[in-house]
């Protein structure tokens, strides 16, 4: 059973007010070296799910003014620092160990009143309010804090989930990295759909993953809870949650600056520049006792260490990030507070795309996995045309194969941006009802115009995506307690998403020779008499061709939740939670000609063009206008009057350019508006939690977690149609215990789980009914649907050491076993794709998960002389092969993989000044990041840098 602490007046924590400050005695000095370090033990715990929204820098200022206070108490009372009992580092260890374990508050957290100065009880309180201790949350949850991840310059979601148990960050850009759990959800982006790994930063539910793309700074913790989430608080997710909660405001005036530099290993000074990051954060009082601040900013910007040929000013991958964050709490009375938080990433562009997010290319295999001949047409075949060997000073060799530097020339950075607000309302009713009010309002910004091909030629002068969105919420929540009986907490929650975005292809005067087959190219690549003909025809089937097909999504969720711990008994206590949503989803499509370029004679018939067959004849239905442009096509191409005056080979020609056209062209619609998706989801656990001893718990988790439905579009014929993705069931069963061993040194958590899911949304191949029909055969398309049954089991294990003087060991490991147990038509990888379009992928391992994963960091601090302190940080991570490819190609393996980052501060034992040496990949570990049959992402290589750091 949880303690609670007495709230009478002039009582707390043993220290007796009406004795104070005539006399000092043992329980006040040891009262407050358990508050001071209790604050420590915050800051160092590797494995809790935090309860509380107290940052620890606050704890720490919080505590050091305390170890003042009780300095200015003893000389008030005629003692010195020498009489006070001394404590050896076993009492200090044990009452840290008892700090942690002291109470324990009901999620979700809430904001407590930050301690006032002069204020000793305050201070106490607050230094002993309790993380939710690892041994009482009956789940598998890890957490880092933030001053771990300053340490190693861990502030991309990418670095920090490296430093979580069995989490993964999946490789691709803003719009297309992802974060999984379990191996689950690395595949799961669809625009208009959730994400199965929810994020919530600073208490937000973020419904649309990519808007996690930006640094994190000022960070407090980042925790991960793996399995169905939503009965507590906040928005649903099916597989798991990342959280990201920052410091917040102080009414303990505090200012820091960070500023540090890094470069890649061999990177040139000269050219890549390195790279240069600048921190400036403050906190105190506008208006004391009444009205704090938080300010954070930040700048990020450095060149890559991939050279682009064409254009040395784009390096990859590059970063150019700045982002401003002002927080504002209001605390009028200890019973009601609010907090304001504004921030803000403008649209910076970053060099991070070049074919796909693939940087490196190969010799294209000659054959299939069969032994079968490859006939299909490759890049290498494309670029050896005359049409580009004219170009004598690009070689396939030497710039399309080179693994030194890549040649782009259209190639743009990818801009992003976001902006936030978030209000929050806290009352404190009859000392028991917590009573809270969240609303936010977020957008993110998006837009890619990438060279596809990665070539200098001017095939495609952009591809990629623009997206637009917005998202909307509100959430009420109230917490309580009847004691001795139940800890509940239920909530309404409210959220609007809106996406627009649009996929764009625009096409350049070398796109006709590219895309042509070899027997278009061998019919075109000619001159007439008069000098036009044949190759104009190819310059102009393409150059400057748009198309554009945009989406506009509208997500609204509602939902009811409920949360409580029942404590049957001293030892027993059972957690149960459901949470009732209502989903509605509408989605609109459209793909259209934005641009006709220089081919507007040459267009379908569809959009305005003559009609003819494959020859060149023309097609007897042909009106007088549409024969008006054959003509026109006669007369600017071969200089004849009319288009009957066009020999068999010429109308050959026109037909041949059409074809190249209209295949980039496409099926093109008007705004169409799929059939809204509305649906009821359910979250649901049963969780007992049996305390076996006073340092071991042991729980069993059956828990249940939807993902909601969604409408799809298919348009491959032109004539768009709607259909239903079915919502994705997660079925959770986990067993584990929580311990504290060896005194307290040791803090072990083990968990063995097994998630069965029902639907998992991901790509997938789909029949095509319109284009069946059309063809007279089935036909497929590869959109967003649903996997019938996916399976992920396993073990994790994670805690944190802290046994050795000076030192803290923090770990985790991981089995898991996650696996298609059913998904009969996986679309065949490209080394197949001469056996059909699909194959049975039923049994194999889902693409991103190795079957064993885990990390550990070690932090140890020297003392000096002088109150300075040098800290030595160490993190290592371990992956065993995984495939990065989604199809499961048997090119696309990634072998076993260790990352290890160093740091090496030198400082104060206060903070006040620190200078900072760290190692990203100190053992410059080259492990390709994604591969594919022909083409590769390299790893980022070893990086050094050097970072200073002021607190006042």
């Amino acid at each position: 059973m949880v303690q609670r602490s007495s709230n009478k007046p002039g009582k707390h924590a043993g220290i007796d007010s009406d004795r104070l400050p005539l006399h000092i005695n043992k329980k006040l000095i040891q009262s407050g070296i358990v508050a001071m370090l209790g604050g420590l033990a915050v800051g160092s715990s590797a494995t809790a799910w935090s309860a509380d929204e107290v940052s620890i820098e606050t704890l720490q200022r919080e505590n050091e003014r305390l170890r003042q206070q009780i300095e200015q108490l003893r000389q008030a009372a005629g003692s010195s620092t020498s009489d006070a009992p001394s404590t050896t580092d076993a009492t200090a260890d044990t009452a840290a160990t008892e700090s942690i374990q002291s109470t324990a508050s009901v999620e979700p957290e809430r904001d407590e009143p930050p301690a006032k100065p002069g204020d000793i009880e305050n201070v106490i309180v607050t230094a002993k309010k309790s993380l939710q201790k690892v041994i009482d949350v009956p789940q598998s949850i890890s957490l880092v804090t933030g001053d771990d991840l300053r340490r190693e310059d861990a502030v991309t979601l990418e670095a920090i989930t490296r430093r979580l148990g069995n989490v993964k960050w999946n490789y691709g850009n803003s719009s297309t990295s992802n974060y999984s759990i379990r191996g689950l959800g690395k595949i799961a982006n669809v625009d208009n759909g959730d994400p199965s790994v929810g994020l919530y930063v600073d208490g937000i539910a973020y419904a649309f993953n990519q808007m996690a793309y930006f640094n994190f700074v000022d960070v407090d913790t980042v925790e991960v809870a793996r399995g169905p989430q939503g009965t507590s608080f906040g928005r649903n997710s099916s597989i798991g949650a990342i959280r990201v909660n920052y410091k917040r405001p102080s009414f303990t005036p505090g200012n820091e600056v960070i500023v540090g530099i890094s470069k890649y290993e061999g990177q040139d000074w000269a050219r890549g520049n390195g790279s240069i990051k600048a921190t400036g954060i403050s906190t105190g009082a506008l208006v004391d006792q009444l009205l704090a601040y938080r300010t954070t900013l930040n700048v990020d910007k450095g060149g890559g260490w991939i050279l682009n040929s064409y254009n040395p000013d784009n390096r990859y991958i590059s970063s150019d990030r700045v982002s401003g964050r002002i927080q504002l709490l209001l605390q009028p009375s200890s019973t009601f507070n609010s907090r304001l938080s504004l921030d803000i990433n403008p649209r910076n562009s970053e060099n991070v795309n070049i074919g796909s997010t693939n940087f490196f290319f190969s010799q294209t295999p000659a054959t299939f996995a069969d032994g079968s001949p490859n006939t299909n047409l490759t890049t290498e075949q494309r670029l050896s045309r005359p049409w580009f060997t004219r170009n004598t000073d690009y070689t396939v060799v030497g710039d399309y194969f080179s693994q030194e530097f890549i040649a782009s020339d259209t190639q743009q950075g990818v801009v992003t941006g976001s902006n936030g607000a978030n209000l929050e309302f806290n009352w404190l009713l009859a000392d028991r009802y917590q009573v809270s009010a969240i609303s936010h309002a977020r957008d993110y910004y998006f837009n890619a115009f990438r060279d596809d091909e990665g070539t200098v030629f001017d095939v495609q002068t952009a591809a990629g995506q623009n997206k637009y969105y917005k998202q909307y919420g509100q959430e009420l929540r109230l917490v309580s307690q009847i004691d001795g009986v139940v800890d509940y907490q239920t909530g309404l929650f409210f959220q609007e998403a809106i996406s627009d975005s649009a996929g764009n292809s625009i096409f350049g005067t070398d796109g006709g020779a590219w895309f042509a087959t070899n027997a278009q190219y061998g019919r075109l690549d000619t001159t007439g008499p008069n000098g036009v003909s044949g190759r104009a025809l190819l310059n102009d089937s393409l150059a400057d061709l748009w198309r554009k097909a945009p989406t506009r999504s509208d997500n609204t969720s509602t939902a009811l939740y409920a949360n409580a711990d029942w404590h049957i008994t001293e030892p027993l206590t059972i957690n149960t939670g459901i949470r009732a949503g209502q989903e509605k989803r509408e989605l609109t499509a459209s793909a259209f000609i934005k641009e006709q370029g220089f081919g507007t004679l040459l267009n379908p018939v569809s959009l305005g063009g003559f009609g003819n067959n494959a020859q060149g004849e023309l097609a007897v239905t042909n009106s007088e206008a549409q024969l008006a442009i054959a003509n026109q096509v006669a007369q600017r191409y071969f200089g004849l009057n009319s288009y009957a005056e066009l020999s068999a080979a010429q109308k050959r020609q026109v037909a041949d350019a059409k074809t190249i056209r209209n295949g980039r062209i496409g099926a093109n619609f008007g705004p169409f508006t799929a059939d809204a998706y509305k649906g009821d989801i359910y979250t649901y656990n049963v969780v007992p939690r049996y305390q076996i001893t006073e340092n071991v718990n042991a729980y069993l988790s059956l828990s249940y977690g939807e993902k909601s439905g969604l409408p799809g579009v298919l348009s491959t014929t032109g004539v768009p149609t709607s259909y239903e993705i079915r919502p994705e069931k997660n079925r959770a069963y986990e067993i584990g215990s929580k311990s504290t061993l060896l005194g307290g040194d040791l803090l072990f958590n083990v968990a063995v789980y097994l998630n069965d899911i029902k639907d998992y949304q991901q790509n997938v191949l789909l029949v095509d009914e319109l284009a069946t029909e059309a063809n007279g055969q089935l036909t497929y398309v590869s959109a967003a649907g649903n996997v019938p049954k996916v399976r992920a089991q396993g073990v994790e294990i994670d805690g944190v050491y802290t046994g050795f003087r000076n030192l803290e060991i923090r770990y985790a490991a991981a089995y898991n076993d996650a696996y298609y147990k059913s998904f009969p038509t996986i679309a065949n990888p490209v080394e197949r794709a001469n056996e059909g379009p699909f194959r049975d992928a039923s049994g194999d391992t889902l693409p991103g998960v190795s079957k064993w994963s885990g990390n550990i960091g070690l932090t140890h601090t020297l003392p000096l002389a002088n109150e300075k302190q040098l800290r030595s940080s160490v993190t290592t991570s371990y992956s065993t092969k995984f495939n990065s490819d989604n199809a499961l190609s048997s090119f696309g393996v990634i072998p076993a993989q260790t990352l290890t980052d160093a740091s090496l501060t030198f400082g104060d034992s206060a903070g006040r000044a620190e200078v900072s040496f760290f190692v990203k990949n100190v053992f410059d570990d080259d492990t390709v990041r994604n591969r594919t049959w022909n083409a590769f992402a390299p790893g980022f290589p070893r990086q050094f840098g050097l970072t200073f750091s002021s607190r006042l």
